[in-house]
């Protein structure tokens, strides 16, 4: 609860609102406080950005910048927010529509991480130190509010329970509802496909994937059948932009002078992942033990986001769980951690400060390539663990079983 209400409170300069000339309550973000302070977050800009002052249904007024489940997330608390404001107006309080909704949003996005936490007791086993780990972790102070990544990480977590008790059905149907909220789940069906080919046990795999895809067909087929260009829309947004800035590809064509153009990126990006994975798949196949799942998963996650053109700050909270299960040692998660915490406000001062007072490109390049190589120096150590070339402490820690997999001994 401590890391949450900090989480809260990192965001609170931005929820400041005063008045306009019309005598409506807006966030304050005069003087690019949002940048100056790096209190911003997708949560309150996007309430302005998608129109949320109107209740309206998002698929049909093409609102929509999120998947399915994340859109019906920011509608469903967009309601209750419009349905709850009349008491905040009756109390005379300065809270902007946009500071309730976010308000709302982080309550029920903190509740959600509680119930995240209480799974992740049950994929641990008796591995106490690593949930406290995950619990503690600094990540939660700037990017627990940032946007809606809890969700899928809590989809993510309830399908490596659902493993865990070798529940297929339960575990694809997690996986379809989180790919549902982000696309990155899925990639949880990949790593039991490669565990699969090492074991030569297909039957769980392959059960997990078909109720993972029943459930993403099922979430997403109203709305593709309904508003089908709405269901594009964020995949062609996607697809229409370049690199991030903190991405090695823009740093790269910051260097060259001609910055990759997205159709370039379209190409490279796949191609790129597709070598990352049969790396992957030859390191699980060549090992002289099974991987645990959580070092498949980690790898995929860790690759999909080097790799990836849309790299964007809050995405370490993607590879929290992965990589507390995969490498639990405190001293280097932690430092890769507060890493990832500098990004944030460097990304800010870099990209949105005022002209002088933003951060100059070779401090922003400097980091952004230091946590490309920290995150790289922790693929290369679960490589090596993967491979026997370095200890595994959970692996003795369970006496070669894997907590998060139901094949046994390894």
């Amino acid at each position: 609860m401590t890391l949450l209400s900090l989480g809260y409170l990192s965001k609170a300069h931005c929820l400041a609102s005063s008045r306009g000339d019309d005598g409506i309550l807006r966030l304050d973000w005069s003087g690019n406080r949002q940048y100056m302070s790096a209190c911003y977050s997708d949560i309150a800009g996007f309430h302005s950005a998608l129109h949320f002052e109107e209740l309206a249904n998002p698929f049909a007024a093409r609102t929509v910048e999120e998947p399915v489940l994340t859109s019906l997330f920011q509608w469903l608390i967009n309601a209750l927010s419009h349905l709850t404001y009349p008491a905040i107006e009756a109390l005379s309080l300065p809270i902007a529509p946009a500071a309730w909704y976010f308000t709302i949003s982080a309550a029920v996005l903190g509740c959600t991480w509680i119930i995240t936490l209480r799974l992740l007791m049950d994929v641990v086993g008796n591995r106490v130190w690593d949930l406290i780990l995950v619990a503690g972790s600094p990540l939660l102070i700037v990017y627990a509010f940032h946007a809606w990544d809890l969700l899928a990480v809590f989809a993510l977590v309830a399908a490596l329970r659902s493993v865990r008790y070798q529940r297929p059905v339960a575990a694809g149907i997690w996986i379809g509802v989180g790919a549902a909220f982000q696309v990155w789940p899925g990639l949880l069906v990949v790593a039991l496909f490669l565990l699969g080919a090492r074991t030569r046990q297909w039957a769980f795999p392959a059960r997990v994937a078909v109720a993972s895809a029943a459930t993403w067909i099922l979430l997403n087929a109203p709305v593709l059948l309904l508003y089908p260009q709405a269901w594009l829309d964020p995949y062609r947004s996607y697809l229409a932009q370049g690199a991030s800035w903190d991405t090695l590809y823009y740093l790269v064509g910051q260097v060259l002078g001609v910055p990759f153009s997205p159709t370039a990126l379209n190409v490279m990006v796949p191609g790129l992942w597709i070598v990352g994975l049969l790396l992957i798949a030859q390191w699980g196949l060549a090992a002289r033990r099974t991987p645990r799942l959580a070092e498949v998963l980690f790898l995929l996650v860790a690759f999909t986001l080097l790799l990836s053109k849309q790299w964007l700050p809050q995405h370490a909270l993607w590879l929290l769980v992965p990589a507390v299960l995969a490498l639990p040692r405190w001293r280097l998660l932690l430092s890769w951690m507060f890493l990832e915490l500098l990004v944030f406000p460097a990304t800010m001062l870099y990209s949105g400060a005022e002209e002088g007072n933003g951060l100059p490109l070779w401090f922003f390049a400097t980091l952004i390539v230091l946590r490309g190589g920290v995150l790289t120096a922790l693929v290369v150590m679960v490589s090596q663990q993967l491979r026997g070339q370095r200890e595994d402490k959970v692996d003795h820690a369970t006496g070669g079983v894997d907590p998060a997999l139901p094949w046994g001994k390894r």
